[in-house]
């Protein structure tokens, strides 16, 4: 091989790798892309939040259709559990609410452990210490939009059972698991 060609071959080398190098990077742009648009729309199938603007900014915050799951359904079993039991209505509430978001089987089993086996109380700190977190990295429309999507659906269960013939249906416990979860928001 004469120096020419000895040249054009590292010439080629080169270009390929940088256009290697500038692929690869493009692929991975273009999957952090998909990925975050499935993360929306997984969020956006479990939640009733419309606006694109509050999904791509949980999406940014590092919320996946998994962690919503967990961020939704973790304060409706704190209020189920508020009284010490969890009681027929309360259940029926939760898992209604849990199949109209369309979760899944897996997380309908732990949700199902959940109701049958009171969590400890890490599963209140680690939601709180959560949302805490979550205020750093949210705006204040996305973090509103979060806690009346939240809240919503921990009152409906609230109000699932209990009260005097139909009156103050929410308890004085699950009134306070309520305030907790608030606060949360709010702090």
């Amino acid at each position: 091989m004469n120096q020419g060609d000895a040249f054009h071959a590292r010439e080629r080398a080169l270009e390929d790798s940088f256009f290697h190098a500038r692929n690869q990077a493009l692929l991975a742009e273009l999957k952090k892309q998909v990925n975050a648009e499935n993360a929306k729309e997984s969020i956006r199938g479990i939640c009733p939040i419309d606006d694109d603007s509050v999904l791509d900014n949980l999406v940014a915050a590092g919320i996946t259709g998994e962690t919503y799951v967990a961020l939704s359904l973790a304060p409706l079993v704190l209020v189920a559990w508020a009284d010490g039991t969890v009681d027929v209505e309360e259940r029926r509430a939760i898992m209604s609410a849990a199949t109209a978001d369309g979760i899944d089987n897996v997380c309908l089993k732990l949700l199902e452990d959940w109701l049958s086996n009171r969590p400890d109380a890490g599963l209140e700190e680690g939601w709180t210490g959560y949302i805490r977190g979550l205020k750093e990295r949210l705006g204040p429309a996305e973090l509103k939009s979060l806690e009346k999507s939240v809240l919503e659906r921990a009152e409906r269960v609230a109000k699932a059972s209990g009260g005097v013939m139909g009156l103050n249906r929410i308890s004085t416990s699950e009134s306070n698991v309520l305030k907790h979860l608030k606060a949360a928001f709010a702090s």
